[in-house]
């Protein structure tokens, strides 16, 4: 069910018209492309992630006002290899070491530059990218993404048939999301920025 669940969210996330791909290890670039819509052509992550992209985004992501998630932080939902990634930076080793400890326990992997930083693996791609650096993310602040919940999620149990012998067990639920802002003009109002290295 999760896996089902995260992926119909995360589609949401990915349809952002604001894109950030990494160009090197202290460079990226910001692309707009219109919302649902993929980048016009491929392109390779280059350098590797780090710690400097994140503050870049958070910079893009502060100058267009976009309240923070939380009031204090903004979120990342990132794959396995693009957390990998910015955790070889030595900045993240020592912001962890000595941050706060109970978030770890909140299934977050750590918090630095005003960002929590969560790890998905349900519909966040590892295959993202080329050589070592693979990977990708979303960053985004409050209003980012509404759920509709017609029916919520419920556990069913199949009628018994042949003679009590088949049985079965099914989850059931009508609800859908979708992104709260929407604009004709690429990436304007985006409150979510996808980092990512090729689609």
């Amino acid at each position: 069910m999760a896996t089902v669940l995260d992926k119909a969210a995360g589609l949401e996330f990915k349809k952002t018209g604001r894109k950030y791909i990494c160009t090197s290890t202290v460079a990226g670039t910001l692309e707009s492309v219109a919302d649902g819509d993929t980048l016009a052509s491929a392109k390779s992550v280059k350098g590797g992630w780090r710690l400097f992209h994140i503050r870049d985004v958070v910079k893009e992501l502060k100058s267009r006002d976009i309240p923070k998630y939380d009031g204090e932080n903004y979120i990342c939902i990132a794959s396995v290899f693009f957390l990998n990634e910015i955790m070889k930076d030595s900045e993240w080793r020592d912001n962890v070491r000595y941050g706060d400890p109970a978030r770890l326990f909140a299934g977050e992997v750590g918090r630095v530059h005003g960002v929590r930083f969560i790890e998905e693996t349900n519909y966040m791609l590892d295959t993202i990218g080329s050589g070592t650096n693979f990977g990708e993310a979303v960053m985004f602040g409050k209003e980012a993404v509404i759920e509709g919940v017609v029916l919520p999620e419920e556990v069913r149990a199949k009628v018994p048939t042949d003679f009590g012998r088949s049985k079965g067990l099914a989850w059931y639920g009508i609800m859908g999301w979708e992104k709260m802002w929407k604009h004709t003009d690429a990436g304007q109002d985006a409150h979510i920025i996808h980092l990512t290295g090729s689609e």
